[in-house]
Formats: C-alpha cells, structure tokens, sequence
C-alpha cells in the first residue's frame, strides 16, 4: 500500500512538471474563465430557467423542431413571444457550436497525457489541480 502511495506521489510531480501538463492547464483555465464559456453558461442557464425544463413533454420535438416545440408550449415557458425563445436558443446553439472547438481540443490534449499517465492519477490531480478552482 505504501509503495502504490509513493507511485502515486512521484507521478503527480511527473504531472506537475510536464511541460505538456503546464500548458493544458493554463489553455483549460484560460477558457473556462473566458467570456465565451462564461457566456455559455449564462445564456444556457437562462434558457433552461425560460424552459423550466419542461422539454420533458415532448423531448424529441424540442430537440429536432423548437419553434414548433415552442410554439405549442409556450405558456409553460416564461418567453413573452416564440420569437424571444427561438432567438435565445439560437444564440446558446451559436456559443456552444463555437466552444465546441477548444472544448474538443482541450479533451484532445487531456486524451493524449492519459496515454503518458495513469488516466486514474492523472483525472484525479487534474481535478484537484484545476477543475475544483474554477
């Protein structure tokens, strides 16, 4: 047991000193407190509130055609207008289309350290190092 520790401990310093390491971390930090993810999360929120995730009531007709969806639920929602609706879900679809790219490429860069480190190790000290901070 004390051994598997001591494994534990020398790769999180491997980890910490990687160059390759350093640099996800601070591209990770860097979008997470980015105005385009943090627009992200607000838009998204805010559409979620407007929904009141009543999306239930017909899942796949809010998925593959809103305006209808909307359309013939909107006084479950608290948009005034279908128009105000389609416009916010439009603009949360044009954020997450485009952070979609750097969150594919941050998870790129996470998938070709795991291939370096122990992918346990590495999610853990990853999570300890930066995702509890943000």
């Amino acid at each position: 047991f004390g051994c598997n520790l001591i494994t534990a401990q020398t790769i999180e310093e491997q980890i910490a000193a990687d160059p390759n390491y350093i640099s996800h971390k601070e591209k990770v930090i860097k979008f997470y407190n980015s105005e385009e993810n943090i627009n992200e999360y607000n838009i998204s929120n805010e559409f979620r509130e407007k929904t009141k995730n009543c999306k239930a009531r017909d899942p796949y007709k809010y998925q593959s055609n809103f305006e209808e969806w909307l359309t013939e639920n909107l006084t479950e929602t608290d948009f005034k207008t279908v128009e105000e609706g389609l416009k916010l879900n439009n603009e949360r679809r044009a954020i997450i289309k485009k952070n979609e790219t750097i969150k594919k490429e941050l998870a790129a860069e996470f998938n070709k350290l795991s291939q370096t480190y122990d992918s346990k190790i590495l999610t853990n000290y990853f999570f300890e190092d930066v995702m509890s901070k943000l």
